[in-house]
């Protein structure tokens, strides 16, 4: 079929092709509608990757779990003040609850300072958390390099070392509501062996 068609795309009407045979006249035109669709389909992908990116934006804030000289008291009346808080570690619980973990410094921030494993726990995803807890401290040696694990029955592991010799563990089967008595590993580390670490840095 003998003819002309004038194809059209967004930039405007400019093609024209005459002579064509029906069968090249229709793939033109289908061709035409392929082109039309991938662009509408562009445009609104490119809409939709805006819309979401903003309301990310606008949703998202962000939130100091562990604070500069932050207070606990525990049970026994004791208050301890933490300078700072260091090399923090993350797990998820059994429950979609998140279990941050952190160094709490007692008198200055070195590595040699007083230490106690501390945590905060969320359960809406991290927007709120809890009360600053003591998962562990032993008078003024350091407790830390924490490196949680949640297994596959549910319980956390908490493994974590004292002053970089001694590597220890506790358990929670409760989303860490509540930790057992820590344990010595004694068999994971060498005599030879001067300094250890779960939490970065590790060996």
């Amino acid at each position: 079929m003998e003819g002309a068609i004038e194809i059209c795309y967004n930039f405007g009407c400019s093609l024209s092709f005459t002579h064509l045979s029906e069968k090249h006249h229709k793939l033109l035109l289908l061709h035409h509608k392929i082109y039309k669709m991938l662009a509408i389909n562009l445009l609104l992908l490119s809409l939709l990757v805006t819309v979401t990116s903003e309301a990310l934006r606008t949703s998202s804030k962000s939130v100091d779990v562990f604070l500069l000289n932050s207070t606990l008291t525990i049970c026994d009346g004791r208050t301890f003040e933490y300078s700072c808080v260091k090399i923090p570690s993350l797990v998820y619980s059994n429950s979609n609850k998140i279990l941050a973990f952190g160094e709490g410094r007692l008198g200055s921030c070195t590595d040699v300072a007083p230490t106690h494993l501390i945590y905060r726990i969320s359960s809406d995803g991290g927007i709120s958390w809890g009360d600053l807890k003591l998962l562990w401290e032993d008078g003024d040696n350091v407790i830390g390099n924490v490196a949680p694990v949640l297994l596959g029955d549910g319980d956390l592991l908490a493994p974590f070392m004292r002053n970089n010799r001694e590597a220890w563990i506790t358990r929670s089967r409760d989303d860490g509501v509540t930790w057992e008595d820590p344990i010595i590993t004694e068999e994971l580390v060498k005599e030879d062996w001067v300094w250890v670490g779960y939490g970065p840095p590790s060996r």
